[in-house]
């Protein structure tokens, strides 16, 4: 497959950091996205409604869960020509109306999502390997507010 995954910065993959460090990310980005107030861009008002929906399903939700499996798929060969040595991560935004039967998510068309594929580092590239479905995409889930390991309180503090 040709695809490839454009960066606009210096490809990095990524680093290990503390759960005090991550909680701090957290905090940071729930404080900031209740301070902005997005307005569309002059000549978007027919895209009004997609944009309230985006802004609205941003405010809601800041996490996503991937299951094990859908992930471990991109790193094992035995399911296409290529394994991959890399996960994306890719912020998008439903195209349409959209239900999940499994998970009965309903999405309006303008909120976000994101989808993860599995990558080869290619010189300073990645290339989207080459298997059935190469892409998998998540609904919403929760609102985290802080993880944390206690085994006498929850993994996520869920916020609505």
């Amino acid at each position: 497959m040709s695809t490839q995954v454009q960066t606009k910065n210096k490809l990095q993959s990524g680093k290990e950091i503390t759960l005090s460090e991550a909680n701090k990310f957290i905090n940071e980005f729930n404080i900031l996205k209740d301070c902005v107030e997005v307005i569309p861009k002059n000549g978007q008002e027919e895209r009004l409604k997609e944009i309230k929906e985006f802004i609205s399903s941003t405010n809601d939700y800041n996490a996503f869960v991937f299951s094990k499996d859908l992930i471990k798929r991109f790193f094992d060969a035995n399911k296409g020509k290529d394994e991959a040595n890399y996960l994306v991560v890719v912020l998008g935004a439903y195209f349409q109306d959209a239900t999940n039967g499994k998970d009965d998510i309903d999405s309006k068309k303008g909120a976000f999502t994101v989808l993860t594929t599995g990558c080869i580092k290619e010189k300073d590239s990645y290339k989207v390997i080459d298997i059935h479905n190469p892409v998998n995409q998540y609904a919403p889930k929760m609102c985290i507010s802080k993880l944390t390991v206690n085994i006498d309180e929850n993994s996520f503090n869920i916020i609505r």
